[in-house]
């Protein structure tokens, strides 16, 4: 069995991420699939700031299907990324505490 793995890019950024790491993840069926960003209200409609990310061909857009195990190793791979950010936002936070009151000429 194959499961599909759907990405999409922001267009202004460039960031791709897979549809559902993100808590502001929205997939809406309505006439075709379209993604909605729910904190920042766009999505992958007409003028929208995302875009489905695969490859094309005369049927349009493919999107990755990948096995169960290979979904196992993505997830395990988006935990990874999702700790580093997070330390990485604490660092930020402790380093601005730690400097708070202190201007550099």
């Amino acid at each position: 069995m194959m499961f599909p793995v759907i990405r999409v890019k922001d267009k202004q950024t460039g960031h791709e991420h897979i549809v559902g790491t993100n808590s502001h993840d929205m997939l809406l069926i309505q006439g075709g699939i379209h993604y909605f960003n729910l904190q920042n209200s766009e999505g992958t409609g007409a003028g929208g700031d995302y875009q489905f990310v695969g490859t094309e061909d005369e049927m349009g857009l493919n999107v990755e299907s990948v096995t169960f195990e290979e979904l196992q190793e993505i997830h395990k791979q988006e935990e990874v990324h999702a700790l580093e950010r997070e330390q990485f936002m604490e660092d930020l936070m402790r380093h601005l505490y730690e400097n708070r009151g202190s201007t550099e000429d």
